[in-house]
């Protein structure tokens, strides 16, 4: 018996039961657990504001069996093997025509900054058109992947680190070469133009429930504006595993102090860019940090020696939207600029104004971790430092 079957006679006898007219209520999330083959899948289909569904599943798939028994059970239809309807795949909403605008937008606004210069196109107006252009192609609300990487940029071209600036706009290239020669969806264009509320170019997600996370630091980046992006560095106390909530500063983030304890009772993980963004479902919130889980955080901390090669991986499957984050397991030099581990190895520090007298003036006797991002300063890998880790907390630095 399914349970399909199982639940309408459930509900036929709580109806049957009931005293007056029935209550209809809407359901708008739901979470299943399909078995498929001798293993399980947790698939969650929700309801957006503009009636369109969002689906994730544990196997990152969004087509796949696990999906289509929950959309069956859904839909009220019986999973037979002979059920054509129940097979059919989900079909994405394509718009070619709206990748090729945005393509063609990319390609403008790399072609404004060469013309102008790196050195000269920093608040030019044609720069600014081509910015303005674009974004009308992507349409409202932009995804936060572009509007990143147009913060970036503006940052580059104002401090002329004409080498990054360039990485980018090949970034920038790369994309709309991809929207142009297939239009099909792919780790990078999701990373660049996904949004939770399309469901084209939506990123492959993996659910996460009942997980508890610490956050350990946080900034304001930019996207179109100065600081129009809060992000939240988030640690899992169990896999040192680093993730980001990017929150417009129009939009809904979650809430509370930093550092916090937070238990997601549902989250979704992207697949993209290190670290990769969560989205904060339904969780609760203490400012209340467990000395067991600082412990585990600076277990996972990592060596200074680990850190170039997961540099160079990040930059190599996402050249234009990587941001490298790190616990690392050091102490700051000040005087000589850097961080320095206990088997002597160095990384050099980028310290913004007023950091590095904060840093200072505690005991690094008490310095577990250093927390901030990984960067590369004419070829050589620096660590902008955001929090520092303690025995029994954090401080924060930014």
């Amino acid at each position: 018996m399914s349970l399909q079957e199982v639940a309408r006679r459930h509900l036929l006898e709580l109806r049957q039961g009931a005293d007056g007219e029935a209550r209809q209520g809407n359901v708008e999330r739901v979470s299943l657990e399909v078995s498929l083959a001798g293993r399980k899948e947790l698939v969650t289909l929700a309801l957006r504001e503009d009636g369109s569904l969002m689906i994730s599943s544990s196997d990152g798939e969004t087509e796949g069996e696990a999906v289509q028994a929950a959309l069956a059970l859904l839909a009220g239809e019986e999973l037979a093997g002979t059920n054509e309807a129940a097979r059919a795949p989900v079909v994405m909403d394509a718009r070619p025509a709206a990748d090729l605008s945005v393509a063609e937008g990319l390609e403008d606004l790399v072609l404004a900054v060469l013309r102008s210069g790196i050195d000269h196109a920093y608040g030019s107006a044609a720069l600014n058109e081509a910015i303005d252009a674009l974004f009308e192609a992507v349409g409202a609300p932009a995804p936060l992947g572009l509007t990143r990487a147009i913060g970036r940029l503006h940052t580059f071209l104002a401090t002329k680190e004409t080498e990054h600036a360039a990485r980018l706009l090949d970034g920038f290239l790369q994309t709309a070469s991809a929207l142009r020669d297939d239009g099909e969806s792919s780790p990078r264009l999701c990373a660049w133009l996904g949004h939770p509320r399309r469901s084209r170019h939506q990123a492959p997600v993996l659910p996460m429930v009942d997980e508890t996370l610490i956050e350990i630091a946080r900034e304001r980046v930019a996207g179109r504006r100065r600081g129009e992006v809060r992000r939240s560095y988030l640690a899992h106390p169990r896999s040192g595993r680093i993730y980001r909530e990017d929150t417009l500063r129009s939009g809904k983030g979650s809430l509370g102090p930093c550092p916090r304890t937070i238990v997601a009772g549902f989250a979704e993980s992207e697949k993209g860019p290190k670290p990769n963004r969560l989205r904060l479902l339904q969780y609760t919130v203490s400012p209340v940090v467990s000395r067991e889980h600082w412990a585990d955080l600076t277990e996972l901390s990592v060596r200074i020696k680990t850190l170039l090669p997961r540099y160079r991986d990040a930059y190599k499957n996402f050249p234009a939207l990587a941001e490298p984050f790190a616990m690392v397991r050091a102490k700051a030099d000040i005087e000589a600029g850097v961080a320095r581990d206990d088997v002597g190895d160095e990384l050099r520090l980028q310290l913004p104004m007023g950091v590095g007298e904060r840093i200072a003036a505690l005991d690094q006797a008490r310095v577990s971790w250093i927390a901030g991002r990984v960067e590369d300063v004419k070829g050589e890998l620096v660590l902008r430092p955001l929090s520092l880790g303690l025995v029994d907390g954090i401080v924060r630095l930014i």
